[in-house]
């Protein structure tokens, strides 16, 4: 029988071969990064694969098969990863030494089931003036099978990601939507085909 994290591992190689789409998000993003950056929800590396050329990037999964995985990937000396919980308070205490200017937390908030904590223990390893670059999936309606699949408990609109931002007393630099093309994708393989897992051949595309 294929274990639990057997299945996260799989999942996440499947996302490996949307290079375009994984280029085309960080490129997106990469005004807002610095050079001494935490990933949440880090999983095997796909994002961290554009990250090399910084000073610093740490890489935080809640997964003990991810750390290993990603750390077999990047042998470099500015990569490293653990396994933790964001919001866990206890874990995300001996983070704060590396002194992150940049946390990239993509497709993870959903996840969190106090994502009030998450946040606010990002923040309170940030240094000052650093950025928290969020990436969530959006609208409600879309919500579906894959949703349930892969664990999220949530989707969101700008205003309830404002909402929560707000109570955290944190400065919303720019908000907006991606990848519109995506909903229809997601309304169709959520509602329609009521899949459970994404499509293999759908992510190639």
């Amino acid at each position: 029988m294929e274990h639990k994290e057997d299945i996260i591992i799989s999942d996440l190689e499947v996302m490996m071969h949307a290079r375009n789409y994984r280029q085309w998000i960080v490129n997106k993003v990469k005004p807002f990064i610095g050079n001494r950056i935490l990933e949440i929800g880090s999983g095997i590396g796909n994002n961290i694969e554009y990250l090399l050329d910084r000073e610093l990037v740490v890489g935080i999964d809640s997964h003990s098969e991810c750390e290993k995985y990603l750390c077999r990937r990047f042998k470099k000396s500015n990569i490293f990863a653990f396994t933790m919980d964001i919001a866990n308070t206890k874990d995300i205490t001996r983070l704060s030494e590396f002194k992150f200017d940049t946390i990239l937390c993509f497709n993870v908030l959903e996840h969190i089931e106090d994502e009030l904590i998450g946040l606010q223990n990002m923040k309170e390893i940030l240094v000052s003036n650093g950025s928290i670059i969020l990436i969530v999936p959006a609208f409600n309606f879309l919500y579906g099978g894959i949703d349930k699949a892969v664990g999220h408990k949530r989707r969101y609109t700008k205003k309830s990601l404002l909402k929560i931002t707000n109570l955290l007393d944190m400065k919303i630099q720019t908000l907006n939507f991606m990848n519109f093309f995506g909903i229809f994708g997601w309304f169709f393989n959520n509602k329609i085909l009521n899949r459970k897992a994404e499509s293999l051949p759908q992510i190639k595309f």
